[in-house]
């Protein structure tokens, strides 16, 4: 066989090869999902109590919005008041749904519409700029997601909350809360959280 036959069976191998290989990082327009997504084919109602935005990877960081790939929602739902909970992928298959017969409270539901026109990745980006105008200067750079919910407590506005991940000297890591208000402009410095939450199923299916 020619070494011209040979090249040409090894390029056409190669690229056999990299039209089957599968993607396992595409970007995700959580804005829009957010914004977009029908709401009650997950949690059974329109309003949320809150929206959040994770890797899949419990051990992995980013600093792009768009790498989130596992999200949550939240609703309440009457007559019980009951919390349904949706783990869903960016195709809005649902991954696990559970019903728990208590109350998420903190905050109040709103609707998709309210949520502010910053962009999370902005909205990212203007909390570490924030903070660090209090003198938080050792922000961490990475986050491991971001929840959207409407504050009880600080005039009904959205708050965007950002999970951000820091990797302390002995190799462990820790998250913290750090939560940006877009109709004031205002930060805060949450709690100290979980950075991954996980949605078992429940023994009692959600509708």
């Amino acid at each position: 066989m020619s070494i011209f036959k040979k090249l040409t069976i090894s390029a056409i191998a190669l690229l056999s090869f990299m039209i089957t290989m599968p993607s396992y990082s595409q970007p995700t327009d959580v804005d829009k999902l957010f914004r977009t997504t029908d709401l009650m084919k997950l949690i059974g109602i329109k309003d949320p109590v809150n929206l959040q935005a994770q890797l899949l990877d419990p051990n992995a960081s980013t600093r792009r919005i768009e790498d989130l790939n596992n999200f949550i929602v939240r609703g309440v739902v009457a007559p019980s008041y009951d919390t349904v909970t949706t783990e869903f992928d960016s195709a809005l298959r649902i991954i696990h749904k559970r019903r728990d017969d208590s109350t998420w409270v903190g905050v109040q539901m709103f609707q998709q519409k309210e949520i502010p026109t910053l962009s999370l990745q902005d909205g990212m980006t203007a909390v570490r700029a924030c903070m660090q105008g209090k003198g938080k200067n050792d922000m961490p750079e990475e986050i491991t997601g971001v929840v959207i919910y409407k504050s009880l407590i600080n005039s009904g506005n959205i708050i965007y909350d950002y999970i951000f991940k820091k990797v302390q000297s002995d190799g462990n890591s820790v998250c913290q809360e750090y939560l940006y208000v877009p109709n004031t402009q205002e930060c805060f410095q949450g709690m100290a959280v979980a950075c991954h939450i996980d949605v078992p199923e429940s023994v009692t299916t959600a509708p």
